[in-house]
C-alpha cells in the first residue's frame, strides 16, 4: 500500500494542485511518520532515514512532503518489495501455479487438428509405401514375362486391343533391353555395331519415317530433347541412354 499511494501521487497531474497536496498529506500521515517509514519497521536503514530528512531540509516531517521527498521515500519501499516480500510471493502456490504453461482452447483444437493431420499423412504415406513395394514387384513379374518369348507375344496381343501405342511401348521396352543385354553394350562389341543399334531405335520409335514421327507413348518433349542428344555430334552412348524414355 505504501508504494501504491506514493505511485498514486506521482501520477496525479501538477496542474492539479490541490488533488496533489491532499494525496501528499495522506502519504505523510499514513506512511512517512514513526508508525512507518521512521519507525522500527521501516524499509529504511537509518542512514536512509537521515537521507529523507536530509531532503527534506534536515526537518521532520510535519506538514504535506514535497516531491522529492516522497519519490525518495518510494525507492526505499520498492528495494523493500523486491528485496522480501517479491521473493516470499515466489514461493507461493499462486505464483508457482502462474508459471506453469497455460494453454488456450484455439491452442488445443490446433494441436488436436495437426495431430490428425500427422496421423492422416502417415497413414497416407503407409499405403504409399505398401504400394510402390507391391508395384516393384509387379515390375519384376512383368520384366520376366516380357524377357519369355512366349508370353511376351500373348502381351502383345493383349495391350494391342488398349491402345494404339502400347504394342510399339513393348516393342521398344524390349529392344532397349537387347541394347542393355551382356552380349551388346555392357560387353567389348564394336562401337560402330553400338551406334548404329541406337540409331536403328531412335529412327524406328523416336524419329520415324513412317508417321507419326513418335511410334511410343512418351511425351513430345521428351522424345524431342532425346532425339537431339543421339543426333548430337559427339555422342556419348552408355547403356541408359534410353533410360528416361523406358520407365516413362
Amino acid at each position: 500500500m505504501a508504494w501504491t499511494d506514493m505511485e498514486t501521487f506521482r501520477r496525479i497531474p501538477k496542474f492539479m494542485e490541490d488533488k496533489r497536496d491532499k494525496k501528499a498529506v495522506e502519504v505523510r500521515n499514513s506512511w512517512l511518520s514513526k508508525k512507518y517509514f521512521f519507525g522500527n519497521d521501516s524499509p529504511a536503514s537509518r542512514e536512509g532515514q537521515h537521507l529523507i530528512m536530509n531532503v527534506n531540509g534536515g526537518r521532520v516531517i510535519k506538514e504535506r512532503p514535497t516531491s522529492p521527498v516522497i519519490t525518495e521515500a518510494q525507492k526505499f519501499v520498492r528495494a523493500r518489495i523486491e528485496r522480501r516480500w517479491l521473493l516470499l510471493f515466489k514461493q507461493t502456490a499462486e505464483f508457482l501455479d502462474r508459471q506453469k504453461p497455460k494453454v488456450s482452447a484455439p491452442e488445443v483444437v490446433e494441436d488436436i487438428l495437426l495431430k490428425r493431420r500427422l496421423q492422416r499423412s502417415e497413414a497416407a504415406w503407409k499405403i504409399l509405401n505398401s504400394r510402390w513395394v507391391s508395384s516393384s514387384r509387379d515390375v519384376v513379374a512383368l520384366r520376366n514375362q516380357l524377357l519369355n518369348p512366349s508370353l511376351c507375344s500373348e502381351f502383345k496381343t493383349f495391350v494391342a486391343l488398349k491402345g494404339e501405342t502400347f504394342e510399339n511401348d513393348v516393342d521398344f521396352w524390349l529392344e532397349v533391353q537387347k541394347f542393355k543385354a551382356k552380349d551388346l553394350c555392357h560387353t567389348n562389341a564394336h562401337d560402330g555395331l553400338i551406334r548404329r543399334k541406337v540409331q536403328a531405335i531412335n529412327e524406328c520409335f523416336l524419329n520415324s519415317a513412317i508417321s507419326p514421327e513418335l511410334q511410343i507413348d512418351i511425351p513430345i518433349e521428351m522424345a524431342e530433347k532425346l532425339v537431339e542428344r543421339l543426333t548430337a555430334r559427339h555422342l556419348h552412348v552408355h547403356p541408359y541412354i534410353f533410360r528416361e524414355a523406358q520407365v516413362r
